[in-house]
């Protein structure tokens, strides 16, 4: 552990948001991986914008998609 308790897969989270997250339903804990899912690919599709303005939306899209289904970075 290097002091943050992120290397051993505990990180510094408050207690009450760990209890929540375990009585969560699976379809609660889905749902929230497909939020962050959303985010993440918004995110993506901002960088790219902020990359390559002239790149057409379309375009994008496909690279985010592209970069998505590959898990690349």
């Amino acid at each position: 552990m290097y002091g943050d308790g992120v290397a051993d897969g505990h990180a510094a989270f408050d207690p009450r948001l760990l209890e929540r997250h375990r009585r969560a339903s699976p379809g609660e804990k889905l749902a929230v991986v497909a939020r962050l899912n959303r985010t993440l690919i918004a995110l993506k599709e901002a960088d790219l914008g902020a990359r390559q303005p002239r790149l057409h939306p379309e375009q994008r899209r496909k690279l985010v998609r592209r970069w998505w289904l590959g898990a690349m970075d």
